[in-house]
């Protein structure tokens, strides 16, 4: 009897938005990358360092949801790529 290998995942190519800060970068893959990553450079060149925001982000992948403080945010990217398989919810 051999044994059967689980079906494969297809692998899904998408845009991911890294959010530097000075602890590790956050990486999103949200509906629409280039979107967020306009959005992320406004709030980085609005960012007073003396009234801080609590800015919350959703995406698709194995960070759902992230906050983080706008005065923290030091750079952002898109990197293109597959996104790791995700488990599945329930």
């Amino acid at each position: 009897m051999s044994a059967q290998k689980p079906p494969m995942q297809p692998q899904l190519h998408m845009a991911a938005i890294l959010l530097f800060r000075s602890a590790p970068p956050f990486v999103l893959y949200p509906d629409d990358a280039e979107a967020l990553y306009a959005e992320l450079q406004g709030v980085i060149r609005n960012a007073k360092p003396n009234a801080p925001k609590l800015i919350e982000k959703t995406a698709n992948g194995p960070i759902r949801k992230v906050c983080f403080i706008d005065t923290e945010l030091i750079g952002v990217s898109v990197q293109m790529g597959i996104m790791p398989p995700m488990p599945p919810q329930g």
